[in-house]
């Protein structure tokens, strides 16, 4: 078992790829939302040959030190403790170690499929508002439940009305969340883009969803017949997306490499502006491999921000350790380095 003590303010992790540097930074963001940033199961994260996950973490804020262990053996239910509190569900854990991850396949938010962009806006809402994380999950149960008889074809309209009821109530409020998020969102991330692009082009984002509140229920109603027809779920926020748009077209198909990568580096630094604004308080900031994912223009943006003390605690991955350690020492920035070999961590 590791034991670690960080730096209050920078942190970087090097080694070579495939060390181990990626899964202490999943650890972080583990402990931050009792899920890993990369793996769809917790099953995935025990090592072969264990049966047992126990992830364990103290946090100092504002003088106050908080315990966090998290527990999962395999095939029994996870179970979280705050302050030896065992916490009812994970939703619980929402603000108490808030964080941003930015990783080098983040381009699929705006390469990918509109689940890639609902799980963006997700990851954000839920962090910043614990009732959202529970209707989520209640939604998603439902959507589970809907989907499985829509697709046994032994309809029962009862249980499919209690389900759309259901949908509808949670999906309304969903809806809500994702509608009030975007503007002052945009807020944040049009102030990034202008910063690193000096002001040059425009963007935007929109929220592309069927839901209208006004008449949802008869949506829900008009195609039902569909649903059962093609033995699918044919409506509702799981179904929403959320729009790039740069000189008013759309990003995914004109912009150019390095617009993309500017609005995501923008898109990421407005996460972190939103959380902190919605929370109170400043989330820990991740970048795996952040050499690449940032070119000069966004590695110096970054480090104008690290000086005016926008961030708090910093982790950062990187394959070599000349290269950061000349990015700080000329800047004159005091930084904690960390060597991973094999799975293996030691200060330096």
């Amino acid at each position: 078992m590791a034991k670690l003590d960080f730096d209050k303010k920078i942190n970087l992790l090097y080694g070579k790829n495939g060390s181990g540097k990626t899964n202490l930074l999943d650890a972080i963001h583990y402990m931050s939302l009792a899920k890993s940033y990369f793996s769809m199961t917790d099953k995935m994260l025990i090592k072969e040959g264990e049966e047992y996950l126990r992830l364990t973490g103290k946090i100092q804020h504002d003088g106050n030190i908080q315990s966090i262990i998290i527990k999962y053996p395999l095939g029994q239910r996870k179970t979280i403790e705050v302050q030896k509190n065992r916490l009812n569900n994970s939703s619980e854990l929402v603000g108490v170690l808030p964080v941003v991850f930015i990783a080098p396949d983040d381009i699929s938010i705006v390469n990918g499929g509109s689940k890639e962009r609902r799980d963006f806006v997700n990851r954000i809402l839920c962090q910043s508002n614990p009732q959202y994380l529970r209707q989520l999950i209640r939604y998603n149960r439902v959507l589970t439940q809907k989907s499985s008889l829509l697709k046994s074809g032994k309809i029962d309209y009862t249980l499919l009305d209690t389900y759309n009821a259901d949908l509808i109530s949670t999906g309304s409020y969903i809806h809500a969340c994702r509608k009030n998020f975007i503007s002052p969102f945009i807020d944040f991330l049009q102030q990034n883009y202008a910063d690193i692009s000096d002001g040059a082009e425009q963007i935007d984002i929109q929220y592309i969803t069927q839901y209208d509140e006004a008449d949802i229920k008869n949506a829900y109603e008009n195609i039902l017949r569909e649903e059962v027809y093609s033995k699918r779920v044919l409506i509702g926020t799981h179904k929403d997306d959320f729009d790039f748009i740069i000189n008013n077209k759309r990003l995914k198909k004109y912009g150019s490499q390095g617009q993309i990568k500017s609005f995501l580096y923008a898109l990421r630094i407005a996460e972190y502006t939103y959380i902190e604004t919605q929370l109170g308080k400043k989330p820990i900031l991740i970048l795996d491999d952040f050499f690449e994912k940032l070119d000069r223009s966004r590695l110096s943006h970054l480090i104008e921000m690290i000086n005016k003390d926008t961030f708090e605690q910093i982790f950062l991955s990187d394959t070599e350790l000349d290269r950061s350690k000349t990015l700080f020492d000329d800047r004159g920035i005091d930084y904690q380095a960390f060597r991973v070999i094999e799975g293996q961590i030691a200060s330096d």
